[in-house]
């Protein structure tokens, strides 16, 4: 396939359907307009007040002469090459009908390694849809999808010996609409609120959770080789405070050489909100990889079967578009 050499896209253009505008879909939306090689050719919201709203408006940038639709007949008879899916829940029936279309899918909402579930048949379904319809499902996130998975084997390339590999995500979901993710509570170690806080998802009363720190342990030869830890917090003011800091993902190998990699937003957003950058780096991962899985052989894709993802089309002028919110 031909490369331009004005964008660095392949020689063509390919079209995209943004499922759901939550926040990821909100940004995937700003990057696929500003972006040369891509065009927006469909939205498809879940909210009645977002129906028939041009695409730019719910994204915060100017109209870009998209309608929003509620219609799953309508958005999949669109031709499009590629759906972005981003709702806040998969739904594998929606899934299989995207595919069966024809549609490829790109989704931050889980599938980055599903070999590795334990209930196979949404899988074999998702599997099937992709031989009808001709078309690749690919899931991608910043964790999982690349900072616990794609760095780790990155980092692991410089080394001549593995002891242990420890992947720590520090999160801040403060800003996360759902209540469910946030408060329906799992059985993670906890941090209080030392203050009354009040979040996009509900209120947080002083003395209780505000933060949940939990780890995973992968055995091999009876010793720990792989550690996952995550720090989800809503707020920096609790008790006990872990001090992880600031949002960011880190990876470190103990070994030789033993090495530690570490991916933090190097300035603040504008708005003051920690989480943002991390929102980015989740849809950024998925949209980016819209030509790979778009020239990949039908099926279930992941990043140890995909050619290395190359980022096109980041090289431009800053946007005309300006985000409003």
């Amino acid at each position: 396939m031909s490369t331009s050499t004005e964008t660095g896209l392949p020689g063509r253009t390919y079209r995209v359907i943004q499922w759901a505008t939550g926040s990821i879909g909100r940004i995937s939306i700003r990057h696929v307009v500003d972006t040369p090689g891509y065009e927006l050719v469909g939205v498809y919201v879940t909210s009645a007040e977002k129906v028939g709203v041009d695409a730019g408006t719910l994204a915060g940038i100017d109209p870009v002469g998209v309608a929003a639709t509620g219609s799953v007949d309508d958005v999949l008879a669109l031709e499009a090459d590629c759906v972005n899916y981003a709702p806040l829940y998969a739904d594998v029936d929606e899934m299989c009908r995207i595919l069966r279309s024809g549609k490829s899918i790109v989704t931050p909402t889980g599938w980055v390694f599903p070999a590795g579930l334990a209930n196979q048949e949404p899988v074999a379904r998702l599997a099937a849809a992709c031989r009808d319809g001709g078309s690749s499902l690919f899931g991608a996130g910043i964790h999982p999808g690349f900072s616990g998975d794609l760095l780790p084997l990155t980092v692991a390339r410089l080394c001549t010996r593995v002891d242990r590999v420890t992947v720590q995500e520090v999160a801040d979901l403060a800003p996360h609409p759902s209540h469910a993710m946030n408060f329906d509570g799992l059985d993670f170690d906890v941090a209080v609120a030392k203050t009354d806080l009040t979040v996009r998802s509900g209120e947080i009363p002083a003395g209780t959770v505000g933060g949940m720190r939990h780890e995973w342990i992968a055995l091999a030869g009876g010793r720990p080789v792989i550690v996952f830890r995550s720090f989800w917090k809503m707020s920096d003011d609790l008790e006990p405070n872990w001090g992880y800091g600031t949002v960011k993902y880190s990876v470190s190998i103990e070994g030789e050489p033993s090495t530690t990699l570490t991916l933090e937003p190097s300035r603040r957003h504008p708005t003051g909100d920690e989480g943002y950058w991390g929102r980015v780096w989740t849809a950024m991962n998925a949209v980016n990889a819209i030509p790979a899985v778009c020239a990949a052989p039908p099926g279930i894709h992941t990043h140890l079967d995909l050619p290395l993802v190359r980022p096109v089309g980041l090289v431009r002028p800053e946007p005309a578009t300006v985000v409003r919110s």
